[in-house]
């Protein structure tokens, strides 16, 4: 059985179901296809090597320990084989996230690390480095603050005249003990608190549309003791640096050959959209007051 999802404005036939994803009617063709498959090993011989990635023209392998080996194919096909003992959900996950963000690079997209909202008509994003509570505050708005904003989370910015954003996958929120959907990430190895786990939130509104007008981007950050909700309006060379420097996976921007495409672009979105700095404590207790700061600016 196949499962047909919009995701980043391409259609998407996968052979297990994305939890988080927007699902779509079956058409008559898709852009990405995602199967199981065993021809995930390692290649004898690449252009690009790290840890967890390898690269060999058109085919790119990521390694996920705790989830499974990933082969993408010139941004249309996705083969995977999950590791003994893991879920289809917590594969999803990664397909959906950063297996999808890697294709996208492949696709020549531009990708920025960020989750979010839909406010007023126009996306609103959250930059910043892994655990700054992008995917939380951005379920904090579809779930708590706003019940209208619709979710947007797929960070791809288009160079045309009017920057823009497309829509991707459902945020994710950490567990506080009640959690709900689909994990977004494996079970870490080594013991961790509840805390430690995030989980999908499932929108209540579709919003698999092609294109979403970028309205503005909040760079996110910890200080400790700090205003849970301190906005400052970043000048022009901080905006171009913020942007370039949020791209998703930068070491895929200049092995795909991209790094003056995405300078052009960061230049575009810092010369029309507002791009900020937020600074927020580490609790997460202090979301509401941080959310409401940030609606009202």
């Amino acid at each position: 059985m196949n499962y047909f999802y919009r995701i980043s404005g391409l259609t998407v036939s996968s052979e297990i179901p994305l939890p988080g994803a927007y699902p779509v009617e079956q058409g008559d063709a898709c852009d990405v296809t995602m199967r199981p498959g065993r021809r995930t090993r390692a290649f004898g011989q690449s252009n690009h090597h790290q840890a967890a990635l390898e690269v060999a023209g058109d085919l790119f392998l990521l390694r996920a320990p705790g989830a499974g080996r990933f082969l993408l194919r010139g941004g249309r096909d996705i083969a995977f084989e999950v590791e003994a003992g893991v879920q289809p959900a917590d594969c999803a996950a990664y397909l959906i996230g950063r297996v999808f963000g890697t294709l996208l690079h492949q696709r020549g997209h531009i990708v920025l690390h960020a989750s979010a909202v839909e406010v007023g008509g126009k996306a609103v994003l959250f930059c910043g480095r892994s655990g700054v509570g992008k995917s939380t505050l951005a379920a904090f708005f579809c779930g708590a603050v706003n019940p209208l904003s619709a979710t947007t989370s797929a960070p791809s910015a288009s160079t045309t005249a009017v920057p823009s954003c497309l829509s991707g996958f459902a945020p994710a929120q950490i567990d506080g003990g009640g959690h709900r959907g689909a994990r977004s990430r494996p079970p870490p190895r080594r013991e961790g608190s509840a805390t430690d786990r995030q989980y999908f939130v499932e929108p209540s509104v579709n919003t698999a549309r092609a294109k979403i007008p970028l309205g503005a981007i909040y760079v996110l950050g910890f200080e400790q003791p700090a205003d849970p909700a301190l906005v400052d309006t970043l000048s022009a060379p901080e905006m171009l640096h913020a942007v370039r420097s949020n791209a998703y996976r930068p070491a895929l921007v200049k092995q795909t050959g991209q790094a003056q495409r995405y300078f052009e672009a960061a230049a575009l979105i810092a010369g029309r959209i507002p791009v900020c700095r937020l600074t927020r404590g580490s609790g997460l207790g202090e979301l509401p007051e941080l959310a409401d700061r940030v609606e009202r600016h």
